[in-house]
């Protein structure tokens, strides 16, 4: 597996005390994917707060919570319209969260050519670094 780790231009680095892992509705192929999260948090000691963005209904996060279940995740939901990466950002600031991480899965060429990609368009508008997993 492999991991891709982008640091904004002009980034000031603090201390990782929070890292939020932002998942989606869609299950993990292999639980080794969140690996390198784990030692992350394991290293800095942080705190590690996921959290699933929604229209409307709360998804079944029992895989994802499974597979970081020793790290003693919060998790948060949150609802409503509007778009997925302003939500994100703005949830980072109000916790003064350190990181973000984000599970890039594969995806077909429909879902391409119709459905944005939150972490193509977190890689350019997140003010934190952000930890890309690949699943």
């Amino acid at each position: 597996k492999r991991q891709v780790v982008v640091v904004p231009t002009n980034y000031i680095y603090r201390s990782l005390d929070e890292i939020v892992f932002a998942v989606s509705n869609e299950p993990l192929s292999d639980a080794t994917t969140v690996e390198p999260l784990r030692k992350l948090v394991n290293m800095h000691s942080c705190t590690l707060n996921v959290l699933h963005v929604a229209k409307d209904e709360k998804p079944d996060l029992d895989e994802i919570l499974d597979a970081i279940d020793d790290l003693n995740p919060s998790v948060t939901y949150g609802f409503g319209t509007g778009d997925v990466n302003e939500r994100l950002n703005d949830y980072i600031k109000d916790e003064d969260a350190a990181m973000l991480c984000l599970i890039r899965a594969k995806k077909g060429l429909f879902s391409r050519i119709f459905n944005s990609s939150v972490t193509m368009k977190q890689t350019f508008n997140s003010s934190v670094p952000l930890l890309i997993l690949h699943d």
